[in-house]
């Protein structure tokens, strides 16, 4: 947010549902909708993938390995098991 100023709000989150773990972004602005997921795009490309590309494959299967761990928790509250879905 504080880069580019994309909008009034910027947040990004993690979103675990079910089985699964994604990114989520909120966004909110007066900006072009399709100028915002170019944007969203870029960060992913820049931050997120070149991370990836730059591990090992013994750090990467150690990540696979934590995440693989975090979805098989039992929950531990019904609040937190209807949550993740």
């Amino acid at each position: 947010r504080t880069k580019e100023q994309l909008g009034y709000i910027v947040h990004l989150s993690i979103q675990e549902s079910g089985n699964s773990i994604g990114l989520r972004f909120v966004i909110q602005s007066e900006r072009d909708p399709l100028l915002l997921d170019e944007r969203i795009e870029e960060f992913l490309k820049i931050s997120v993938w070149s991370q990836l590309e730059e591990l090992d494959k013994s750090a990467f299967d150690g990540h696979v390995t934590a995440l693989r761990n975090s979805l098989r928790v039992k929950k531990i509250s019904l609040a937190e098991e209807t949550q993740s879905y």
